[in-house]
C-alpha cells in the first residue's frame, strides 16, 4: 500500500466512524423507489431565499437528484427526489449582490443536522420539566384537530393562544385569518432579538412602523450608536457591502465612520473614530450634538419637522443639552461632542442610527427618538446617503367578529373555509417557506 492509497483508506474510515456516531441509531428503511431506477444526478442551481434572519438574503441552491429518508403511510422508508446540497449566495439578489453570511451558509444544517426536530413532539412529563416524546403526524394533528373542535363545542374559541414568531408575509397573513374566522384572539409573535422599539420610535416619528433602509454606500459620515452593522445587526450582509462601497469606491471621496458605544464590538473594531460613553446615553449625547447644531447656526429647529416636536424643548433649541452637561452625564469630553457635531452636520449626504444595547435600556424609546430627530435635522431621511423606509404591501387582516357563522364550526371546515377564500388581489402563492 502506497501513501496515497494509505491516506484515502485511513480518511474514509475516519469519515464512516465519525458519521456513525451522529443522530439516531439506524432504522430499517424501506426503498420506495427501486435502486434501478436511480441514475446519478446532474447538480442544477434554483434560487431561493435564505430563512435564517429577517434580512431576506437571496440564494442559488444546488440541487441533486438523490435518495432521502422520509415518513410515507407512517412507514419509514427511501424515496427519490432533489437535494440541496450547497447554499450560495445570488448575485443577481439586490440585497446580498452574491455575498452569504457564514449563518446562511450553514443554513443547509436545518434540514441534515442530526440532532434537528424531525418529527411532532408532545409534552411527556409536567410542565416546564422540558420532557417530550415524539408522536406520528397522524397522532399529532388528531389531537389539534380534537382540541380545536372541543374549544368550539364548547363556544371558548377566545382561549386558542397561536403563538409564532414574526410574519409579515403571506404566511402571517393566512394565520391571522385562520384565528380571525376560528373567533380565537389574534395571533400573538414573539421575537427573541426584538427590534420592536425601532419600529415604535419610527411610527411616532416618521408614520412607518418598520425598520428603516441605511444607503451607507452615498454617505460620507455615518455615527452609529450601539448599531453593531457589520457584525451582528440588522442586515448584515447588505450593510457590509455597503459599507465597502462608502470606504474604497469613490475616488477621492472616504466616508467616515464613528462609533458610539459602552463596549467595543466588531464594527467598533472597524471605525475611524470610536467613543466610549456611559450605559444608557446615547439619547443625550444625539441631543447635545443636535444643540451645537441648532446653536451655531448650521441647521434650524424646524429642519426636523415632526421627528423633532416630539422632543421637549426642540423648538427653543434644546438648551438643557449643552456640551457641559452632555459631558458630564455622557462621559464624552466637550471638546469632542462640539467637533462631532460640526462634522456631522457640514459632511453630508450624513445618517445616525442606533441599535443593540441603546434600544434595550429602560429608555430606548427615547433613545431612538432622539437618533430620529437627529436624522430628521440634517436632512437624511429619504434621502441618497440617509435612511429610507422601503414601501410595505397593504393587506387589510382578517379581524375576530368580521365573519361569524351562527353554528359552531369544525376544524375541517375552518380549515375548507380558508382554502376556498377569495384571494383575488393578493399575489400568486406557490408555496410557504418552512419555519
Amino acid at each position: 500500500m502506497d501513501r496515497r492509497q494509505f491516506i484515502k483508506a485511513t480518511a474514509l474510515t475516519g469519515s464512516s466512524l465519525t458519521l456513525a456516531s451522529c443522530g439516531n441509531p439506524e432504522y430499517h428503511l424501506i426503498r420506495f423507489v427501486p435502486e434501478d431506477r436511480m441514475t446519478p444526478g446532474v447538480s442544477v442551481w434554483k434560487p431561493s431565499v435564505c430563512p435564517l434572519c429577517p434580512a431576506g438574503c437571496g440564494l442559488t441552491v444546488r440541487v441533486v437528484e438523490g435518495e432521502a429518508e422520509v415518513i410515507h403511510n407512517n412507514q419509514l422508508g427511501v424515496t427519490k427526489m432533489g437535494l440541496a446540497k450547497k447554499l450560495e449566495g445570488n448575485p443577481a439578489h439586490p440585497v446580498n449582490q452574491g455575498k452569504l453570511c457564514v449563518r446562511g451558509q450553514a443554513a443547509i444544517q436545518v434540514t441534515y443536522h442530526p440532532d434537528r426536530i424531525g418529527h411532532p413532539l408532545k409534552r411527556a412529563g409536567a410542565r416546564g420539566n422540558g420532557q417530550f416524546q415524539e408522536v406520528t403526524w397522524d397522532e399529532a394533528l388528531s389531537e389539534l384537530i380534537s382540541r380545536l373542535d372541543a374549544l368550539t363545542e364548547a363556544n371558548d374559541q377566545k382561549s386558542l393562544a397561536f403563538l409564532t414568531r414574526p410574519q409579515r408575509g403571506l404566511r402571517g397573513q393566512l394565520i391571522a385569518e385562520f384565528a380571525a374566522r376560528f373567533g380565537a384572539p389574534s395571533p400573538i409573535s414573539f421575537e427573541f432579538f426584538s427590534e420592536a422599539v425601532l419600529r415604535r420610535a419610527n411610527a411616532f416619528s416618521f408614520g412607518k412602523e418598520q425598520l428603516p433602509s441605511f444607503d451607507f454606500g452615498e454617505s460620507r459620515y455615518v455615527i452609529a450608536f450601539g448599531a453593531d452593522f457589520l457584525g451582528t445587526w440588522n442586515s448584515v450582509v447588505s450593510q457590509s457591502i455597503a459599507y465597502g462601497h462608502m470606504r474604497q469606491a469613490r475616488p477621492g471621496v472616504r466616508g467616515k465612520f464613528v462609533q458610539v458605544e459602552s463596549r467595543m464590538s466588531q464594527t467598533g473594531a472597524n471605525a475611524d473614530e470610536w467613543v466610549a460613553i456611559k450605559p444608557g446615553f446615547d439619547g443625550m449625547l444625539a441631543l447635545g450634538l443636535a444643540h451645537v447644531m441648532m446653536k451655531a447656526g448650521l441647521r434650524r429647529p424646524e429642519a426636523a419637522g415632526r421627528a423633532g416636536s416630539l422632543i421637549e424643548g426642540w423648538s427653543n433649541g434644546l438648551a438643557g443639552y449643552g456640551p457641559e452637561e452632555v459631558a458630564k452625564q455622557t462621559g464624552v469630553p466637550v471638546a469632542r461632542i462640539e467637533r462631532l457635531a460640526r462634522e456631522f452636520a457640514e459632511r453630508t449626504p450624513s445618517v445616525a442610527l442606533i441599535g443593540g444595547c441603546p434600544v434595550a435600556q429602560t429608555n430606548g424609546l427615547c433613545s431612538a427618538l432622539a437618533i430620529n430627530a437627529l436624522n430628521a435635522l440634517v436632512g437624511s431621511v429619504n434621502r441618497p446617503g440617509g435612511m429610507f423606509f422601503t414601501p410595505q404591501v397593504n393587506v387589510t387582516p382578517v379581524r375576530a367578529g368580521d365573519r361569524r357563522d351562527e353554528q359552531p364550526r369544525s376544524f375541517e371546515k375552518i380549515a375548507a373555509d380558508i382554502l376556498s377564500a377569495d384571494r383575488s388581489g393578493l399575489p400568486p402563492v406557490a408555496a410557504y417557506s418552512g419555519s
